[in-house]
């Protein structure tokens, strides 16, 4: 048996290792060739920069990591990276495993009307709106 590996009592191989963070993890195989098949996989993974364990981690945590690999942005977008870990800390959205999302919930659509917001109209703007395509040449 190699470091890591072992037999347990109901005849299953384990290899067990640590992630990127530091927690023990273990894979199970019957078959000690496919164990190290994984294995290698794992090693790999690990190798390569990959978290092999990378749908174990919340939303926020994934903000978070994120985040951080960010070096050199303004303070205006530092501020703005604050705000929205911020509101994810507040909401359930940012408590969630990011293996149990869908792509289409990572995107909320238009911004939710409330007090305070205001929409863009013609109005808005001092000067007339005119359509390049209708504005006449002369």
């Amino acid at each position: 048996m190699r470091t890591g590996e072992s037999q347990r009592a109901d005849l299953r191989y384990q290899f067990r290792y640590k992630d990127a963070r530091g927690n023990r993890r273990s894979i199970y195989s019957m078959d000690l060739k496919e164990l190290r098949a994984k294995e290698e996989e794992v090693l790999s993974a690990a190798k390569a920069g990959v978290d092999y364990a990378a749908g174990q981690i919340t939303v926020l945590e994934l903000v978070e990591r994120y985040t951080s690999l960010k070096n050199g942005v303004r303070y205006n977008t530092k501020v703005g990276y604050g705000f929205v870990m911020g509101i994810l800390r507040k909401e359930d959205f940012g408590c969630r495993m990011i293996n149990t999302i869908k792509i289409s919930r990572g995107s909320l659509g238009s911004p939710p009307r409330g007090a305070g917001s205001r929409r863009l109209t013609e109005r808005s703007f001092p000067a007339p709106i005119e359509s390049p395509f209708t504005a006449q040449s002369e």
